[in-house]
């Protein structure tokens, strides 16, 4: 249970990082048009 429970902590971080970045891009990309 507790590799369980690391493993869906760590998927939950990464989901953040992968949605943080995308909405870097997005700005970015609003910003060069």
């Amino acid at each position: 249970m507790k590799y369980r429970c690391g493993t869906v902590s760590v998927l939950m971080v990464v989901s953040n990082l992968v949605v943080s970045g995308k909405w870097l891009v997005v700005s970015r990309w609003k910003k060069d048009y």
